[in-house]
């Protein structure tokens, strides 16, 4: 018998934001994870009151950027 390990598919927008998590981590490393995943929380929620369903990952990564190169003070407006 032949198992093979192919592990869970992951569609390709959710490919794209992980890459964008990934990226943000690894520029932010210095902060606390949980801080990382508020500020992009946070900027995918501003960006589908603005009427994005699906935001872009780019998008979403600009946004979160900006709120942590600001500082955590941002993050909790």
């Amino acid at each position: 018998m032949i198992h093979t390990n192919r592990g869970p598919r992951v569609a390709p927008y959710d490919a794209r934001m992980l890459k964008m998590a990934d990226r943000l981590f690894d520029e932010f490393e210095d902060l606390p994870v949980r801080t990382v995943l508020r500020a992009i929380a946070s900027a995918r929620s501003r960006l589908r009151d603005e009427g994005h369903q699906l935001p872009e990952p780019d998008d979403v990564g600009r946004l979160a950027r900006d709120a942590l190169t600001e500082g955590p003070s941002r993050l909790s407006a």
